[in-house]
């Protein structure tokens, strides 16, 4: 994570905007009619209380808070994998794992480049650098 001092925010000042940002969900997944993935990623994201945004790129690439992964469904279990690294974890396992970073980063992202959280998601998603 990047100097908070050259932000010009502390830690709880970090913490406090993501618990004003992501107190309720401020983008929300709207998952394909039909799409299993998308259907099971809307369940976790309702099961988990996800609030960082995750958003469909295209095919079975996904924004999932600040990076792009891509999700595959286990044909024998019916879970969701994400790739991650070289590999696939859980999703759930993944989302839980990250929330935190994912929050904090968008929020990072936001006072680096001083536009609102839509606009950061659609950078990202567009694969664009975010500076400030």
């Amino acid at each position: 994570m990047s100097d908070l001092s050259i932000l010009g925010i502390t830690e709880s000042e970090l913490d406090k905007h993501c618990i004003d940002l992501f107190y309720q969900t401020p983008i929300r997944f709207k998952p394909r009619k039909g799409n299993k993935i998308d259907e099971k990623v809307n369940f976790y994201i309702q099961e988990l209380d996800i609030k960082f945004p995750i958003e469909l790129i295209k095919d079975d690439l996904y924004l999932i808070g600040c990076e792009r992964l891509n999700i595959k469904q286990n044909s024998n279990t019916e879970s969701l994998l994400v790739r991650v690294g070289g590999g696939y974890v859980k999703f759930e396992d993944h989302v839980l794992k990250q929330n935190k970073y994912y929050q904090r980063m968008l929020v990072i992202y936001m006072i680096k480049s001083g536009e609102s959280l839509e606009w950061v998601v659609e950078q990202l998603i567009a694969n664009r650098k975010i500076t400030g």
